[in-house]
């Protein structure tokens, strides 16, 4: 008290700093892929999904068919991580799949962003077309990284749980086989 002049403000203690906004972001955007992978699985036919279609991949600065790409044989299962390995190989300009912005013309434009998720999920389908655009590479890298991040930190808060429910019962069956005995 009484160090500050009156009428100062202070500043906060805590700054919240990029890599705490990036892990918070990854979480929020991991959480909405299982809700969206959720969905996707409870609505979808598995006949449908394991069809076979050809997807044309639209590069958004080029115009006219002939910059289009074709992928024969692909199906709503496959992974947006997949996809982006089969446009790399398949492009004249060998695009990396972290600087590869694929998204739907319409229906919002939402990006194709988590690798993990089967491009289904994304209503990419027979009769669809995918633009492609280039994004920050490195960015899209670290958002990546970010997620796996936090699928990993899932993953292991997970195992530990299990443990701890394992150790639990393993320690109320001996409790209970003791009071047996008695």
């Amino acid at each position: 008290e009484g160090i500050l002049p009156q009428g100062r403000e202070t500043a906060p203690l805590v700054v919240e700093d990029a890599a705490a906004r990036a892990v918070g972001r990854a979480r929020a955007e991991v959480a909405e892929v299982e809700r969206r992978l959720k969905q996707w699985e409870k609505s979808a036919d598995t006949a449908t999904r394991a069809t076979p279609f050809p997807l044309t991949i639209q590069p958004a600065l080029i115009g006219g068919e002939g910059a289009a790409i074709i992928l024969e044989g692909v199906t709503a299962e496959l992974k947006v991580g997949e996809l982006r390995a089969l446009i790399h190989d398949k492009m004249k300009s060998k695009s990396e799949p972290d600087r590869q912005l694929l998204f739907i013309v319409g229906g919002g434009q939402e990006p194709l962003e988590d690798e993990t998720l089967p491009i289904g999920a994304y209503e990419v389908g027979p009769e669809v077309t995918l633009h492609l655009a280039m994004q920050d590479g490195a960015e899209a890298a670290a958002r990546r990284a970010a997620r796996v991040r936090v699928r990993a930190e899932a993953k292991t808060a997970a195992e530990a749980e299990a443990a701890g429910r394992a150790k639990l019962k393993a320690q109320l069956t001996l409790v209970g086989t003791v009071l047996l005995a008695i």
